[in-house]
């Protein structure tokens, strides 16, 4: 719901994989680097980051990767030189790997996975750690007419929507 009331919608997921392994604090200050260069780019994101699992998915190796819910018109071959130029102004071409697919259909599994709550059992995650699991790059929130906004304000729509809806119920009975 959060997505679809944000005036910012995304086009393009775009995976970011580290490929080597790095502390928490490590990850920490080369996002804040990278996150800074790809605003300056223009990119406006929605990011989550997550713990890479072995090639059966079955348990974590000591990797991340991003997933970057992009709102950009250019081509996604552009927006892969932009994140990948981005990337090795700090890491050699071999550490990292850049993916970008469309976002066609709001029923996406992919899109989904930005706004839902995920537990997380990975060292990465503990409270007083640098790692946060979303990031926002650029304006991310905005409204329809893309006017800045917060999340809160996003937030609070959405329960003055749900109040609405139970008042209709009510009134319908």
């Amino acid at each position: 719901m959060i997505l679809l009331l944000n005036g910012s919608v995304p086009d393009y997921n775009i995976r970011l994989n580290y490929l080597v392994e790095m502390s928490a604090k490590e990850i920490a200050a080369l996002w804040r680097k990278h996150s800074r260069r790809l605003e300056r780019a223009g990119i406006i994101a929605r990011v989550a980051i997550e713990i890479t699992k072995n090639k059966r998915r079955t348990r974590p190796v000591n990797r991340v990767h991003y997933h970057l819910a992009v709102q950009d018109t250019r081509p996604p071959a552009e927006l892969r030189a932009i994140v990948r130029g981005v990337c090795l102004c700090e890491m050699s071409k071999r550490s990292f790997m850049v993916t970008s697919k469309p976002i066609t259909d709001w029923e996406n599994r992919d899109v989904w996975y930005f706004v839902k709550y995920m537990k997380w059992s990975n060292y990465l995650f503990r409270p007083n750690l640098p790692l946060q699991k979303f990031y926002t790059v650029g304006k991310w929130w905005t409204d329809k007419d893309g006017t800045s906004r917060t999340r809160e304000s996003i937030e609070e729509q959405m329960q003055l929507y749900a109040i609405e809806q139970r008042l209709m119920g009510l009134w319908a009975k």
